[in-house]
């Protein structure tokens, strides 16, 4: 069964993005501030894919297709469904002479999901 959940996060596309990226149009983006440790789960019809903890210091900046506003809830956690794409840089790997959405594009980390259920957590004390 490991071996084929494995399987299955690596259909997921892992990838490094290049200069020549622009942003998807048509979605949103919304870019988490690097200010704390949290736990990212994606799943897919109620099956956990991967969980991850992000090291505090790490921007993540989330692309979803779904429309509307997605705010952290009263908790720091934020949802997103369907397609998304979650991109991650340590903050210090941000060229200081590019825009936080520019530098994001050229993320060494990149995580995209079809249908899938992404939770970002702030980590238990």
């Amino acid at each position: 069964m490991r071996r084929l959940l494995g399987i299955g996060i690596m259909a997921m596309s892992f990838s490094a993005t290049g200069r020549e990226q622009t942003a998807p149009s048509g979605r949103n983006t919304v870019y988490i501030a690097p200010n704390e440790t949290r736990t990212m789960t994606v799943s897919r019809a109620g099956l956990v894919l991967i969980s991850v903890e992000v090291p505090k210091g790490t921007t993540l900046g989330v692309s979803y297709a779904n429309a509307g506003n997605v705010l952290p809830q009263g908790d720091g956690r934020f949802v997103f469904h369907g397609d998304v794409t979650v991109r991650a840089m340590a903050r210090s790997q941000k060229d200081p002479t590019m825009t936080l959405e520019q530098a994001m594009l050229q993320s060494p980390l990149q995580l995209t999901g079809t249908g899938v259920h992404v939770v970002i957590t702030r980590q238990s004390q």
